[in-house]
C-alpha cells in the first residue's frame, strides 16, 4: 500500500489519456455511450472509439472557452456530462437482481447515494445557467471553474458506480482494493463539492459586485479586475482537474479484465485539487490584507475557515492508501 506521498516522491505521475474518446464521449451528441458501456459491459474501448469515428463525431477542444459568447456552448457540454453520467448510472441497476444479496444491497446504496450527488450538481449548473447573461470577462472565468467542478463532480459519481459494478464480486484481495479505491474517490468527491460551494461564493459575490469600481492612480476600474491575477490560477487548476478525471474515466475501461483505476490519473488529480486550494488561498490572504482600502472585499464570502475545510479533506485524501 502507498500513499500519495509516496507515489509524489517517486515520480509516478503518468497518465495514459486517450483524449479523442474522452472528449466524444463527454462533449459529444452522445456523451452517455462511454458510461453506459462502461457500468454496463460491452463493447471494448478501442472498438468503441472505431465506431465514433465512423460515426463522423467531432473531437470539441480540451478547454472551454471562458468568453460570454463561448458560455452558452459550455454550458450544454456541462449538461451532456451530466445527463450522460445520470442514464449511466440508472441503468447500472440493470442485471442488480443477478447478484448476491448482501451485493446487491451495496450497489443500491452506491447509486441512490451518486444519484442524490449528481442531482444537486444538476441544480447548481442550472443555477449557474441563470447568470450566463449577466456575466463580464471575471464574472465568466468564476461561472467557467464553477462549472468545471460540477462536470468532474459528476464524472467521479459515476466512476464510483462503476467501480462498484466492473470489479469481481467474491475475491476478498480485489474487493479490499476496491474499497481503497473508493474511498480514495469518495474522498476527492468530498473535495469538489467544498471546491463547487466555495466557488459558488465567488460567483454569487462578482455577480453583486459586477458594477462596482474603485479607483487607482486616480483612475476607476473594475473592482473585479482586481481579482484577475488570483482567479486566473483557479480557473488553471480546475481545467487540470477535469484532465485527470477523463483519463480515470477512460482508463477504467480501457482493460479487459479490469485491474484498478491507475495511480498516476488519481496522483494528477489529488495535485489538480491542492492546486486549487493554493488559488483561493493566495486569494483569501490578497482580499484579506486589502480589506481597509477595498471595503467591499469585507464581504467577500469565502473565508480562512472555508479554506481550513479544503486543506483537512485534501490532506484526508493523501492520507488514504493508493491500492
Amino acid at each position: 500500500m502507498r500513499a500519495f506521498a509516496d507515489v509524489e516522491a517517486e515520480g509516478r505521475v503518468t497518465v495514459q489519456c486517450r483524449w479523442a474518446l474522452v472528449l466524444n464521449s463527454l462533449m459529444s451528441q452522445s456523451g452517455s455511450v462511454l458510461w453506459c458501456g462502461l457500468i454496463l459491459g460491452g463493447v471494448p474501448c478501442e472498438n468503441r472509439t472505431e465506431e465514433k469515428s465512423k460515426a463522423g463525431l467531432k473531437v470539441p477542444p480540451a478547454e472551454m472557452e471562458t468568453s460570454v459568447d463561448k458560455l452558452d456552448s459550455n454550458m450544454a457540454e456541462i449538461e451532456e456530462i451530466i445527463e450522460g453520467v445520470e442514464e449511466a448510472i440508472e441503468e447500472a441497476e440493470e442485471g442488480l437482481d443477478e447478484l448476491p444479496e448482501e451485493v446487491q444491497e451495496e450497489l443500491q446504496g452506491e447509486i441512490a447515494e451518486a444519484q442524490e450527488g449528481v442531482s444537486a450538481l444538476s441544480e447548481a449548473q442550472k443555477a449557474l445557467k441563470a447568470l450566463i447573461g449577466t456575466a463580464s470577462k471575471l464574472f465568466t472565468v468564476a461561472i467557467k471553474f464553477t462549472l468545471t467542478n460540477v462536470a468532474v463532480g459528476a464524472i467521479l459519481w459515476g466512476v464510483n458506480v462503476a467501480l462498484s459494478k466492473l470489479l469481481p464480486q467474491g475475491d476478498k484481495q480485489k474487493q479490499e482494493v476496491k474499497r481503497r479505491q473508493q474511498a480514495v474517490i469518495k474522498a476527492l468527491i468530498a473535495v469538489i463539492k467544498t471546491e463547487t460551494d466555495i466557488s459558488q461564493k465567488t460567483v454569487n459575490w462578482l455577480k453583486e459586485h459586477k458594477d462596482d469600481t474603485v479607483t487607482l492612480g486616480g483612475e476607476s476600474v473594475p473592482l473585479e479586475a482586481l481579482l484577475e491575477k488570483y482567479l486566473t490560477p483557479i480557473n488553471d487548476a480546475t481545467s487540470q482537474s477535469m484532465e485527470a478525471a477523463t483519463a480515470l474515466q477512460t482508463d477504467l475501461q480501457a482493460t479487459t479484465p479490469y485491474s484498478g483505476l491507475p495511480i498516476g490519473d488519481t496522483v494528477k488529480l489529488i495535485s489538480a485539487v491542492g492546486a486549487t486550494l493554493n488559488g483561493y488561498s493566495d486569494l483569501i490572504t490578497f482580499i484579506t490584507q486589502r480589506q481597509q482600502k477595498f471595503p467591499q472585499f469585507e464581504s467577500f464570502p469565502v473565508k480562512q475557515l472555508d479554506i481550513v475545510t479544503l486543506t483537512v479533506q485534501i490532506q484526508a485524501v493523501k492520507d488514504l492508501p493508493l491500492w
